[in-house]
């Protein structure tokens, strides 16, 4: 379908370009956990480096929750988007840093709403709770230059993918 704008097609879809950029960078967030992490013992084998990487990747999915939630928006706005940025690179990681303020956005509003009905203090069995200075206290001591390796890795892995791509086809 023609677009309103200028009469050309355009393809918008977010939740793909967000997703994708995730768990790529998931995958190598992942993969750095023993470096970006020191102090936490982190085995070098194979086999935990993989099992790193797709418990990275399924974080990648999980914060593409907001993503998948942007989407829900009317396409003309993701149009517009895809037409005014010129960068591949830079609509990546716009998407995929949207997705995750939107999901830890999301994740904080079912958090408010829990302590609302639990008046406050989320109960945790046996005996500890929750409260929202423990969860504020959370996301302010958030290391989140480190977790802001998921949209610039992932973005620049989609980029190479698309030049290995160009060159190999030519």
């Amino acid at each position: 379908m023609p677009s309103p704008i200028q009469g050309e097609e355009v393809e918008a879809n977010p939740f793909y370009h967000g997703t994708l950029t995730n768990i790529l960078g998931g995958a190598v967030w992942g993969y750095l956990q023993p470096y970006l992490y020191p102090a936490i013992p982190a085995s070098p084998q194979p086999f935990h480096m993989l099992i790193r990487m797709l418990i990275g990747m399924g974080a990648g999915v999980l914060f593409s929750i907001g993503i998948l939630a942007l989407s829900l928006l009317p396409s003309w706005i993701f149009e517009v988007f895809e037409r005014s940025v010129e960068s591949r690179f830079l609509k990546d990681f716009l998407y995929s840093v949207c997705s995750i303020v939107t999901t830890t956005l999301i994740l904080t509003a079912l958090i408010l709403s829990l302590l609302l009905l639990y008046g406050g203090r989320i109960p945790l069995p046996p005996a500890n709770y929750i409260t929202l200075h423990d969860y504020l206290y959370s996301l302010f001591n958030t290391e989140w230059s480190k977790l802001s390796l998921i949209p610039i890795t992932g973005a620049s892995l989609k980029f190479i993918g698309r030049q290995m791509k160009l060159v190999l086809t030519r």
